[in-house]
């Protein structure tokens, strides 16, 4: 099994470029947590958290919904040489907490971290950020606004969340920035020839 995450800000594309690409490799999706608050009917916790007990329990209410995501990939292991696509990572709840603390001034990201490296989880093979500009972003979410909460929109908010996956971007070869900014046919290419470098597709 080797699994791809994608990771980026909203409307970068990441959903539609998953769908695309199960398609043509005929890979497994994991959904993204949202999908999975609308299954469980649950409430998410509102945003900005008041305290850092808050602030905590809101980063358990996702680390629950991943517990729930590794359970449901591990049970469907039917294809062990197959390709899983994942729809936002774990890196997405870090990205989010490093971003948040910006704007709300409770400082708990490293107690935040602590908590999601003590827990299992899915550990994409590559993770692909799907890199957009604020400029772009809001072309697309124009028509969407209705859809997401204030703050993603928020140009301060979304410098810090993309500053901090350019930066994991260099941490690792692991970890793959693409520009999101050009049209969909381009980026896909470039995914695929990301793959290939890996030796997973001929």
């Amino acid at each position: 099994m080797f699994i791809i995450g994608f990771d980026g800000l909203v409307c970068a594309g990441k959903t539609t470029m998953i769908h695309r690409l199960s398609y043509l490799l005929k890979a497994r999706i994991v959904n993204e947590y949202g999908y999975y608050v609308k299954l469980l009917n649950l409430f998410p916790p509102s945003f900005p958290p008041r305290s850092c007990v808050e602030n905590l329990e809101a980063a358990k209410f996702f680390i629950d919904i991943e517990k729930r995501r590794l359970v449901d990939l591990e049970n469907d292991r039917y294809d062990q040489e197959g390709i899983v696509l994942v729809d936002r990572t774990y890196l997405s709840c870090l990205g989010f907490e490093f971003a948040a603390q910006h704007i709300t001034g409770l400082a708990v990201y490293k107690d935040v971290e602590r908590l999601w490296l003590s827990f299992h989880k899915i550990e994409p093979d590559i993770t692909v950020f799907m890199d957009v500009s604020q400029v772009e972003l809001e072309k697309r979410i124009a028509h969407f606004r209705d859809r997401f909460l204030p703050h993603f929109y928020d140009r301060i908010f979304n410098t810090y969340l993309t500053d901090f996956f350019r930066n994991e971007a260099t941490k690792s070869h692991q970890f793959v920035r693409v520009d999101a900014n050009t049209e969909s046919d381009i980026v896909q290419e470039e995914i695929l020839a990301i793959i290939r470098r890996f030796g997973k597709l001929q």
